[in-house]
C-alpha cells in the first residue's frame, strides 16, 4: 500500500518514555489530525515500530 502525504507540522502533546519504549502523541497544527506513535529504543537508536493517524471530528 502506498499513499502520499503533503508536509505537515505537529504539536507534541504527550511524550512518555518507559525504559526502551516510547509513546508520543501528536497533534496537527490545525487540530484536525491525530498522531499516535509507538517506538523502541535498540542498540542506542529509537525505531518507530507502530504509528496511527486519525481524523479529529470538530468541535459542536
Amino acid at each position: 500500500m502506498k499513499a502520499k502525504f503533503d508536509a505537515f507540522e505537529v504539536l507534541h502533546d504527550v511524550i512518555r518514555i518507559h525504559g526502551d519504549v516510547a509513546l508520543v502523541i501528536d497533534s496537527s497544527t490545525d487540530r484536525k489530525s491525530k498522531y499516535t506513535w509507538i517506538a523502541v529504543r535498540k542498540e542506542g537508536q529509537w525505531w518507530v515500530i507502530s504509528e496511527t493517524m486519525t481524523n479529529v471530528a470538530p468541535p459542536q
